[in-house]
């Protein structure tokens, strides 16, 4: 992993780098199709957008959906665009969200396990904050990717932040652990999860 001299170089490059590849990728519209046919987003539902990043994901689903959206994300620059994009955030990590229980209705992991080396309190978090019967998508790296991907996991992993590869059968057994009953997708790009807090 490249060692920045100071998290200012880190913020940099990510915000630079992740609004460049909007323009070269329909991952945007993939995600936000596989969210509103398996979440049920309606009006005045709360969601979570966790590590959401420039919030790209989290500016398509309210504008789809009107829901009260919620970026989690601990990257300065990150937050600087999410004031530009007018969105709601709160500066903070997965694993220790500052809110209370029984918040949210859904909540959102798009491409963020993998930048957090152990699962478990993330998970653990956002089951205490779901309301019972709340929902989360999880959308994660394939364990089998393909050249091209292995090419993009790469550079991520040198210049942009630390990649940490985790199997469909942890996260499942996370989910599974902490009272999700957890359906998988099939037919769609990397690991994709729809899973539903129980009690």
């Amino acid at each position: 992993m490249k060692s920045f001299n100071n998290m200012s170089d880190y913020n940099f490059l990510t915000a630079k780098i992740t609004l460049l590849g909007e323009f070269f990728c329909n991952h945007y519209f993939r995600t936000l199709r596989i969210i509103k046919k398996n979440l049920g987003i309606k009006k005045l539902d709360t969601l979570l957008d966790i590590g959401g990043g420039n919030g790209k994901v989290a500016k398509m689903i309210r504008e789809e959906t009107k829901a009260k959206i919620i970026v989690v994300e601990p990257s300065s620059a990150m937050i600087r665009i999410l004031r530009k994009r007018n969105l709601n955030f709160i500066k903070a990590y997965a694993e220790k969200l500052p809110l209370a229980s029984n918040f949210a209705d859904f909540a959102i992991f798009v491409q963020t396990l993998h930048h957090i080396p152990f699962i478990e309190p993330a998970i653990k978090e956002v089951h205490r904050v779901l309301k019972n019967g709340g929902k989360i998508y999880i959308q994660e790296l394939s364990e089998f990717p393909s050249f091209f991907q292995k090419i993009a996991n790469n550079i991520e992993d040198s210049f942009i932040s630390q990649i940490y590869y985790h199997s469909f059968e942890e996260i499942k057994k996370t989910l599974h652990k902490y009272n999700f009953n957890v359906n998988t997708l099939s037919g769609e790009r990397g690991m994709n999860f729809i899973a539903q807090k129980i009690k």
